[in-house]
């Protein structure tokens, strides 16, 4: 058996992403993303955009997960990563990315090109997928206290994906 490093960093929570995808485990894909959860895919040729929330998007991909028969996804190491501020947490001076979305915390923000290959045997039906992907992250949290939820083991606060973003 694998054993998959806690959710306690944004790098874990990548390589639990990719395992997830790669496995075809809707469980631990639905582990990964935050109540909160959003997906975006913005229109590249007209205003009609596509945005799911967490229920649906679990949904979608356990679907595609059960039509195909082989799922080859890799996130790619080279990107962009930033921090995206909280209009009420003190940004630093000169900040670019400020956001009344979510004004009391600051989010992780990863800008990375996926590969995705996904085969149909049956019908011999497959598709070749390169999009860039854009992943907010964010330290978990008790509703009742603002705390960080923490992971029992290593006592690291717990990360999650709160917003994917897909550019074609």
């Amino acid at each position: 058996p694998v054993v998959l490093p806690p959710l306690t960093s944004p790098e874990n929570l990548f390589f639990i992403l990719d395992y997830a995808m790669n496995h075809k485990d809707i469980e631990l894909f639905e582990e990964l993303l935050d109540d909160a959860y959003w997906f975006f895919s913005p229109s590249q040729i007209d205003t009609l955009d596509f945005a799911w929330d967490k229920t649906e998007d679990v949904l979608l991909t356990g679907r595609a997960f059960e039509y195909f028969d082989i799922v080859r996804y890799e996130l790619l190491e080279e990107g962009s990563h930033w921090i995206e501020y909280g209009s009420n947490n003190n940004p630093p001076e000169g900040a670019q990315d400020i956001s009344d979305e979510h004004p009391d915390e600051n989010w992780e923000v990863f800008r990375r090109p996926v590969t995705m290959y996904l085969l149909d045997e049956t019908e011999t039906e497959g598709y070749f997928v390169q999009v860039d992907f854009e992943f907010k992250m964010r330290i978990q949290k008790d509703p009742k206290t603002g705390e960080p939820i923490r992971d029992p083991e290593t006592e690291e606060p717990i990360w999650k994906i709160v917003r994917w973003t897909e550019y074609a």
